[in-house]
């Protein structure tokens, strides 16, 4: 197994709608481990899943914050996106697998 890499969009991007400006970078290491600053935060995370290419991520930010406003919610940390299948695993980037994971919060906090 490899050690794909992912990107960290910051809460401020995320908040702004401007997703297609990762912050930094990390890879996952055995044992669920992240880099460069450990281990994931505990917490409520919203996640979402989507076959789409690297362009394409916007999509799923989309549905991701409809479904917080409507449950009251609201980023609390930044994103982690993951491509769990990409080019590697799979020739037609339409194909891609998407992960987003978003700590959320209530917004009354």
């Amino acid at each position: 197994m490899g050690f794909p890499v992912g990107t960290l969009v910051s809460r401020k991007s995320l908040e702004r709608g401007d997703w297609h400006r990762p912050s930094r970078y990390f890879c996952r290491l055995p044992r669920g481990r992240y880099t460069p600053n450990g281990v994931k935060p505990a917490g409520l995370y919203l996640i979402g899943y989507a076959r789409t290419d690297y362009a394409f991520t916007a999509g799923l930010y989309k549905k991701l914050f409809s479904f917080m406003k409507r449950q009251n919610l609201k980023p609390a940390r930044e994103a982690f996106e993951e491509f769990l299948l990409d080019e590697i695993s799979v020739s037609n980037p339409e194909e891609y697998l998407l992960k987003i994971s978003v700590r959320v919060e209530n917004r009354r906090q």
